[in-house]
């Protein structure tokens, strides 16, 4: 969800779908492609970037935060309060750690990075909508471990971001039909896009 961009949506789509992993309020990543931007800076030496997602990325970028302040963390540090007493009362706080915490700290670190650079990094024209994200074709793996949601659909959710995700692959096939296809920045599967954004000059 994009909440910057449509305020009614801005509760639930910080609540549900960034407060809980400790990650910045999702944006309508009008900076994709500016090197300024915390999602420009996916480069080829700039894939790396910190092993927690804290917001302090995004108050660089919009100097919205002021890096590791408390405010910025409260929501995050609230909602999994909430995650760890409701799986308490329940007699599972156990959970918690294994399919929450744990998770986190190491499988979502590395799929957020490898989907976030197939996504913004080093596309071709960031003034044109058809090449400033990249739409990739994920295969059965990839969709069950990386890009569940029809998530690899990134070029097709910029232009369309009212469509619901479940459609975005006919919002595709529409394109190509229509003859955008050779404009579109895609690529053929995650691990061509980590060839491109790891190989030298």
């Amino acid at each position: 969800m994009h909440p910057a961009a449509f305020a009614s949506a801005r509760v639930i789509g910080s609540c549900i779908s960034t407060l809980p992993s400790v990650h910045p309020p999702p944006c309508n990543h009008t900076s994709t492609g500016n090197p300024s931007s915390s999602l420009g800076r996916y480069t080829r030496t700039g894939m790396s970037g910190a092993p927690w997602r804290i917001p302090v990325g995004y108050g660089q970028a919009t100097g919205a935060w002021g890096g590791y302040e408390w405010r910025a963390l409260r929501g995050p540090v609230a909602a999994n309060l909430v995650i760890f007493g409701v799986l308490a009362v329940l007699g599972h706080w156990k959970l918690y750690v294994l399919l929450w915490l744990l998770p986190l700290a190491t499988w979502y670190q590395l799929a957020s990075r490898i989907r976030d650079a197939a996504e913004h990094a080093m596309v071709s024209d960031g003034a044109d909508p058809l090449r400033n994200t990249r739409t990739v074709t994920a295969g059965l793996l990839e969709r069950i471990f990386l890009a569940p949601y029809w998530v690899s659909y990134h070029l097709e959710h910029h232009l369309f971001v009212f469509v619901p995700c479940w459609r975005l692959r006919e919002v595709h096939a529409l394109l190509l039909a229509k003859g955008y296809g050779p404009r579109m920045e895609t690529a053929s599967g995650y691990v061509e896009v980590l060839r491109r954004v790891t190989a030298t000059r």
